[in-house]
């Protein structure tokens, strides 16, 4: 395979919604293909790598995570990145101001946990004409920040365990990349995959 090489010229560079939304649309309807009971499809950190990696001109889509042990989940929340450069985020506001001081179509990944939840979340957001987007490729969801839908993200979140970074102007981690392209997927086990969710909680 070969990698995106960055340069100064892929930086802030002009971004169409419409493309945005296109690619978006595409990413979710390789992940609802690939859905399986009992699990469905636990992907949207892969599914916001191809979102990132499309943008940057490399033409792929998501595999399928049946498994919470999965080799994606085992490298410290994978960055996407190389070198990220990682800020807690402390409100709407606070992430809305990010992505302004950063530039017009300037792009961060967004890790979110949840209230009173192991669980979590991934998406992009993106900084377009002055408005900060919501970009959740796994859902097709692509709307402002402050929309009455994408919004809702941001109104069950614990704060001190989300954050995010900037990924148009770093070269992509080439080891997600790796591991979006494995040709096993870990099935779902029963029994080794319930313990293992037991022992989250």
């Amino acid at each position: 395979m070969v990698y995106y090489l960055l340069n100064e010229s892929n930086i802030n560079a002009p971004l169409d919604l419409s493309k945005v939304k296109s690619i978006a649309a595409k990413i979710a309807a390789k992940t609802k293909a690939d859905e399986k009971k009992p699990v469905g499809n636990q992907n949207c950190l892969i599914c916001t790598m191809c979102m990132e990696a499309n943008l940057k001109g490399i033409k792929i889509l998501p595999r399928p995570v049946y498994s919470p042990r999965d080799i994606i989940f085992k490298h410290d929340a994978t960055p996407i990145v190389l070198n990220p450069s990682k800020t807690t985020i402390k409100n709407r506001d606070h992430i809305k101001s990010i992505l302004h001081k950063a530039g017009n179509y300037s792009r961060y990944y967004c890790h979110v946990n949840w209230k009173d939840s192991m669980g979590g979340h991934e998406f992009l957001l993106i900084n377009i004409d002055d408005t900060v987007y919501v970009v959740d490729a796994q859902a097709n969801l692509v709307g402002p920040i402050d929309d009455k839908v994408t919004g809702r993200y941001f109104d069950k979140i614990n704060w001190d365990n989300s954050f995010v970074y900037r990924v148009d102007n770093k070269q992509m981690n080439p080891k997600v990349l790796e591991y979006n392209n494995m040709k096993y997927c870990l099935p779902w086990d029963e029994e080794k995959d319930r313990k293992y969710l037991e022992d989250q909680e």
